[in-house]
């Protein structure tokens, strides 16, 4: 067998190309156990399929970048609001000379608002007899002084909070709501009547 195997493709190459020879006319004995693959024809053509093809290369793995990150510009943590401590407010109205003479039942409210004019909830303050300071709702005080939290760095350095007030004032930064009449104020804080540019009574 393999002696006919060897006579047939010695054949196929000498006559085969040339068009002599047909496979199909050889006297041998084979099926498609013996020998495998397409028979050769002399008119046929080559077989487009069967043109090797260029493997492909491997693909580089190449990490990916995130586009946005490359011009992305860093955030800027936003600036924190203004803000005065209870602590620190109490310091400058104890050290302020018409607060210590505050009649035991007066009531003064303190309010600070934002950039946006809103009142900030946090950043209200009520002024009791003696000058004691405490922090919460204010609405019910006889009267009221709300300006911009941007006076409270000036608020923190100084010792005369009227001063302040006058400074406000000048320059119309503020807004004031009175609950009481002239006439029962000037009763109620007849003591502090000397005072009274400062606190508006």
């Amino acid at each position: 067998m393999l002696r006919k195997i060897a006579i047939a493709v010695s054949l196929i190459i000498i006559f085969g190309m040339s068009g002599y020879i047909n496979i199909n006319d050889l006297p041998l004995n084979l099926d498609s156990s013996t020998i495998t693959g397409k028979s050769i024809n002399q008119n046929s053509e080559p077989n487009s399929e069967t043109n090797s093809q260029p493997t492909p290369s491997k693909s580089t793995n190449i990490p990916k970048t995130n586009p946005s990150s490359k011009n992305s510009v860093p955030k800027t943590a936003p600036k924190p609001e203004i803000k005065i401590s209870l602590e620190d407010l109490q310091k400058t109205i104890a050290s302020t000379p018409a607060f210590k003479d505050f009649p035991e039942k007066g009531l003064a409210g303190i309010t600070f608002f934002d950039g946006n004019g809103k009142d900030m909830p946090d950043q209200k303050f009520l002024i009791k007899g003696g000058g004691k300071v405490e922090k919460g709702d204010n609405s019910d005080a006889d009267f009221i002084i709300s300006t911009g939290n941007y006076w409270i760095p000036k608020v923190k350095a100084s010792n005369d909070f009227c001063e302040i007030l006058k400074e406000i004032k000048e320059k119309q930064d503020y807004r004031f709501k009175r609950n009481i009449g002239v006439l029962q104020a000037g009763i109620k804080y007849k003591s502090l009547i000397k005072y009274k540019d400062c606190l508006g009574l």
